[in-house]
């Protein structure tokens, strides 16, 4: 396959819905039952207690995954919520008021129509906090680590896909969490856009399962399911083969997840509130 069309079948893995655009966006967990069709290309419906604390709701495009990781913190891909807009999480059989920060060095929507590489400079920062009103309690489930200590993510490591996505190119979506194994082609490089012909070079690029319409913010772990570790977010995507995440260990990002205190404001929490499991050590209800 050429170059240029190699770029032509690169997406934001959002799909636009009607729905998306009229409904009120709530995060959810997932469906009791988790036994529809299949989702992550290459991949296998999940089973609903391994990760209870992985969200589904309609983001700016349509369809997107997050996942709570602090008592008030919850995680998503940058270009699933617009800066300072507000969403509904539903947990606990409650409902709380959220409300998003995309990380400042995104470049924002501009980045959902850009498919050359030289053009995505100020698109890899693909990731937004969403802080809750009220804490969260840990029952259904505890929340989940993000990775913030070695070894970093190398070449040929086995990393697990996390999303609720289609399973081929432009498939159907379905309320069912998939995941999927695929293997690091490439670590991110951090400072790579600075030569923008370089830029996806600041992504983790997997291949093998690979992320769809709908991944867009789902998390990527370390393969031990025994006590797993978020090591990034699902951007970007051929839907195919090959996929492009944000790696939560780059300096650029652990900046932006360490200032997450900073956001208390939002809501009047109490300074000290906001903890990211795996980023604060004293943060609670972590698995």
């Amino acid at each position: 396959m050429s170059r240029s069309c190699f770029w032509m079948l690169f997406f934001v893995l959002s799909v636009e819905t009607a729905a998306a655009q009229s409904q009120e966006r709530i995060m959810a967990p997932i469906p009791s039952t988790n036994d529809a069709n299949v989702q992550i290309i290459g991949g296998k419906p999940a089973t609903k207690g391994d990760w209870p604390a992985t969200l589904m709701f309609d983001g700016n495009l349509g369809r997107c995954t997050s996942t709570i990781v602090g008592t008030y913190v919850v995680l998503t891909a940058g270009h699933c919520v617009d800066d300072k807009s507000p969403a509904k999480l539903l947990w606990g059989n409650r409902r709380t008021d959220l409300l998003c920060h995309v990380h400042p060095d995104y470049r924002g929507k501009a980045c959902a129509n850009e498919i050359a590489p030289q053009k995505l400079v100020g698109c890899t920062a693909d990731v937004a906090i969403c802080i809750a009103a009220k804490s969260l309690d840990p029952d259904p489930a505890k929340f989940e680590r993000v990775r913030n200590n070695p070894p970093p993510v190398s070449a040929k490591d086995k990393v697990f896909l996390l999303g609720f996505g289609c399973t081929e190119a432009d498939g159907k979506i379905t309320e069912v969490l998939q995941e999927g194994v695929a293997s690091v082609e490439w670590p991110a490089q951090p400072g790579a856009s600075s030569d923008p012909s370089r830029t996806m070079r600041e992504f983790i690029k997997t291949a093998g399962a690979a992320v769809c319409h709908g991944d867009s913010g789902g998390a990527s772990y370390s393969p031990d399911k025994t006590k797993p570790e978020m090591l990034a977010l699902a951007s970007r995507g051929n839907l195919s083969t090959d996929s492009y995440l944000v790696d939560l260990r780059t300096p650029q990002v652990q900046t932006f997840l360490r200032k997450a205190g900073s956001f208390r404001s939002d809501f009047n929490l109490p300074e000290g509130a906001i903890k990211i499991c795996g980023i604060d050590p004293d943060a609670e209800n972590c698995r």
